[in-house]
């Protein structure tokens, strides 16, 4: 079946504006299975006119925006944090998980103990030897 593209234009626009949503809903709004909504939003990530991804088994997706949304509510709030904490076999404090937010977003990795910032690919800091992820 062919899709117009009237209801394409209506899956981008929707997608671009809602952040994270669930696939079947989108189908369901546009009346569209959810197997072409996720045609049409793989086509366009392919062709450049939408940055996302998807999540929870691809019945999801998360726009690229909404996806710096939630890391600056992360930051904002450290509790948020919590699910993501589980670092090196052990619970890391709210501070490494900040850094660890921090250094994916920046590709600058930050020791937790001293804050100093430290290139990319070294395993412990320099200055005390703490580990750094």
């Amino acid at each position: 079946m062919d899709i117009s593209p009237k209801i394409k234009n209506s899956i981008k626009v929707f997608a671009s504006e809602a952040g994270r949503f669930k696939l079947e809903d989108l189908a369901n709004i546009v009346g569209v299975d959810r197997k072409q909504v996720e045609e049409i939003l793989n086509n366009l990530i392919s062709i450049g006119e939408l940055e996302g991804s998807f999540a929870n088994k691809n019945s999801e997706f998360v726009t690229k925006v909404k996806l710096k949304q939630e890391v600056l509510m992360i930051l904002e709030n450290p509790s948020l944090i919590e699910p993501f904490n589980y670092v090196r076999e052990k619970k890391a404090s709210v501070e490494e998980g900040k850094n660890i937010v921090i250094s994916t977003l920046t590709g600058v990795n930050k020791c937790p103990k001293c804050n100093i910032s430290l290139e990319s690919g070294g395993k412990f800091c320099p200055q005390c030897g703490e580990p750094v992820g």
